[in-house]
């Protein structure tokens, strides 16, 4: 490194240490700062960095396994071990040929180093490959192979080269799989929105003449919306929120003209749950030195045979609610419909519904509440509910509500699918109420078997974490059943994949617009739910306001 009396020799890597494939080996800034340190022994590796700033927490798949030496994302491998991570030896290739897998066989792309950049701290891609890497489920036969694994983070910069390699480089697989109708290379995004999201940031990739919105019909096997798209999405949203064919397209699609803004398509795509690091999926670690989420959920512990769950409040929800309308009129009816039915009426229910949102170009001032303990509201209650993210993204409160004992109310669109839905019986654990049926949540509450659900559940929670990747967590030996998500995941991938059937028949949900909602919920008989939040003290002023502040009206309830 350098020149002439003042060059040096560039350190060697460091020496394998037993663990370091583990997912999360390094942690804070501080750790994964130094182990790239260490690992860019040839040069700071730019390339591969997503973040500017950010480091990653691991330079190549399962760090080499130890049996080679990492740079820039490729393991150069010593003699007798060869594979994407060193993993592959002649007694390994002969153990999975003898193994009789129960399915599915996968096979791993070795997609180049140079397609392949970081997913830096959204590193589940990443994580969730070296996991197939490591399982009994590999085969290096591509011919023998059920699905095929497409190894990195889809950023949107890389990725089309990445399935371009792969289409023209990798083998005839991707063109015999299309040709033979069956959706099987999967594609694992860290993005809140999944493929979608992907496909809207390649916006300016494809424009001028790159036909993002498939209107030529050439990337029926890409485009998000396409119902005959080879890739099997595993991602964290689960709308299937296609419009009928006939029926105007969504104002807000994924592309011009397209039938839907997220297009998971079931019984292709799979819900899996998050990771540390995002919200909804408790960590191990905290950077703050207080109590970790999986720390506090140990001393929470809760099951079906304690006796000191109060059940109160009835129905939970603290989070944010933006009442006022964003842009070209977006909101999220999972939330603003129980809001604004069931705020005004909450104490006469036994609910409790918080708005945490502070900011006023997104809520009128009387509207902000002082923040409550969602952890200990959770922990007491006999439901919470479960809504989509604030404007669309993906919700997974369920995971920490189940966690915590609490049954899921999902106020989510029937067309929302929860995380492997084709092996686990939501319907067991948690109750449904759409937008269209929040009017009449009191009654559909007394209907339900709630403490069934809450028995039900308790053996499914391990399902819902990846043990084997991130650890259990809170969970102790046997507690939860037997079969991580990483289990579950495999479960599902053994049936197989289909191409998608759109809707015919208009699906019964919330209109797209806030303009549009109360005169929607008047037609269904609700007027009750249009009359906004009502919150007056003991001077007539709307609460929140301070003294002297003009008195916003609103229209007493007749």
């Amino acid at each position: 490194r350098g020149r002439g009396a003042a060059a040096e020799c560039a350190p060697q890597p460091r020496a394998w240490v037993q663990g370091m494939d583990r997912a999360a080996y390094a942690r804070s800034n501080e750790q994964m700062e130094a182990a790239d340190a260490e690992r860019n022994w040839l040069g700071e590796d730019r390339w591969r960095s997503s973040v500017a700033g950010r480091p990653r927490t691991k330079a190549c798949p399962n760090e080499c396994l130890g049996r080679g030496s990492c740079a820039f994302g490729f393991c150069h491998c010593r003699a007798g071990f060869w594979g994407l991570d060193c993993g592959l030896s002649r007694a390994r290739v002969a153990s999975l040929a003898a193994e009789a897998s129960p399915g599915p066989r996968i096979y791993v792309y070795e997609v180049p180093a140079m397609l392949r950049r970081s997913c830096g701290p959204w590193r589940f891609p990443e994580d969730l490959g070296d996991a197939i890497l490591s399982s009994r489920h590999l085969t290096v036969r591509p011919d023998q192979a059920d699905l095929f694994w497409i190894y990195g983070c889809p950023n949107g910069d890389i990725v089309m080269p990445m399935l371009r390699w792969v289409k023209h480089s990798a083998g005839p697989w991707w063109n015999a799989s299309v040709a033979a109708g069956r959706p099987r290379h999967v594609l694992s995004l860290p993005h809140e929105e999944g493929w979608a999201e992907v496909w809207v940031l390649l916006r300016s990739w494809l424009a001028f003449g790159g036909d993002h919105g498939n209107s030529m019909r050439g990337w029926d096997d890409l485009h998000p919306a396409s119902p005959t798209r080879q890739l099997v999405c595993l991602q964290l949203h689960g709308s299937s929120d296609y419009t009928p064919a006939g029926s105007p397209p969504p104002r807000r699609g994924v592309s011009g003209g397209a039938a839907c803004r997220i297009c998971f398509q079931p019984g292709k795509d799979v819900v899996v749950p998050g990771f540390p690091s995002i919200m909804d999926y408790p960590a191990d670690y905290s950077h703050s030195g207080r109590a970790t989420q999986c720390e506090k959920l140990a001393a929470a512990r809760t099951s079906t045979a304690r006796t000191d769950r109060s059940r109160t409040p009835r129905l939970f929800f603290a989070g944010v609610v933006q009442t006022k309308s964003h842009g070209p009129g977006l909101y999220e009816a999972s939330r603003l419909v129980l809001y604004s039915c069931w705020k005004n009426r909450s104490s006469e229910h036994g609910f409790s519904i918080t708005q945490t949102e502070n900011v006023l170009v997104s809520v009128n001032q009387w509207e902000v509440e002082p923040p409550v303990d969602a952890f200990a509201l959770t922990r007491q209650a006999s439901t919470c509910v479960v809504p989509e993210g604030k404007i669309g993204s993906y919700g997974h409160r369920a995971v920490p509500a189940l966690l915590l004992g609490c049954v899921p109310v999902l106020t989510k669109e029937r067309h929302s699918h929860g995380h492997f839905d084709e092996v686990l019986p939501w319907s067991r654990i948690a109750l449904h109420v759409p937008p269209s049926e929040v009017p009449r949540l009191p009654q559909l509450l007394d209907e339900a078997p709630i403490e069934a659900m809450r028995t039900a559940a308790a053996p499914l929670l391990r399902r819902l974490l990846w043990v084997s990747i991130y650890g259990a967590c809170h969970l102790l030996p046997g507690e939860g059943g037997t079969a991580d998500a990483l289990d579950t995941l495999l479960e599902v991938l053994r049936r197989p994949r289909s191409h998608f059937t759109p809707p015919t028949a208009a699906p019964d949900r919330a209109p797209e617009f806030l303009k549009e909602l109360f005169p929607w919920l008047r037609s269904r008989g609700a007027p009750e739910c249009t009359r906004g939040y009502q919150c007056f003290d003991e001077h007539s002023r709307s609460c929140g306001l301070p003294r002297g502040a003009p008195t916003v009206y609103v229209p007493p309830r007749k």
